[in-house]
């Protein structure tokens, strides 16, 4: 349609650093959902889902950031405590029960780090979510799969004292490429 028949959808506020939309596809690329990511601060977001008659705002910490949307889970790595959730938890929101009743959807863990581990990387493929991370300061590799209402980790192996690195991942397969680099012995 033409610019000047187009209705506006969102509207930040002249504080915000931001305010960008995000696409949700499948991997067939169907749009599934769109949602808006404001930034009220450099450190801080809310996010709204576009759809309906106005955005209605998900149920996250303002240090939430969205990494990830795998089966129709949309998938935010956590930068503070909230919602009983922890800084540094990966979480996963159901996109058709945040429709439904966004007060009311109940986030998944997908994984929380333990005591010597830190995640560096999410991505995700057409229908898994892979992480890097560091472990004891040793880069892994993990992947996680949601089935039935659970997700399950897989670790890829890689060498045992080396780094770590996403390349690029597929949104259409389940291809990924990653980088080991290491000192030689």
């Amino acid at each position: 349609q033409p610019l000047d028949q187009a209705r506006e959808i969102f509207r930040g506020a002249a504080s915000d650093v931001q305010v960008s939309p995000t696409v949700l596809r499948d991997p067939d690329g169907k749009v599934r959902a769109i949602l808006a990511d404001r930034g009220v601060s450099f450190f801080e977001r809310k996010f709204f889902l576009i759809d309906g008659p106005s955005p209605v705002e998900l149920p996250l910490p303002r240090k939430a950031e969205l990494r990830a949307f795998v089966k129709g889970q949309l998938v935010f790595r956590l930068a503070e405590d909230g919602n009983g959730w922890k800084a540094g938890d990966l979480i996963a929101y159901d996109l058709d029960a945040l429709r439904r009743d966004p007060a009311a959807a109940k986030a998944t863990l997908v994984f929380r780090p333990g005591p010597h581990q830190a995640i560096e990387e999410v991505e995700a493929t057409r229908d898994r979510v892979v992480v890097s991370l560091l472990e004891d300061v040793k880069g892994r590799l993990d992947v996680f799969s949601f089935n039935n209402g659970t997700w399950t980790r897989t670790r890829i192996p890689t060498p045992a004292d080396d780094a770590v690195q996403i390349v690029d991942a597929s949104s259409t397969t389940n291809r990924l490429f990653f980088t080991v680099q290491g000192f030689l012995d």
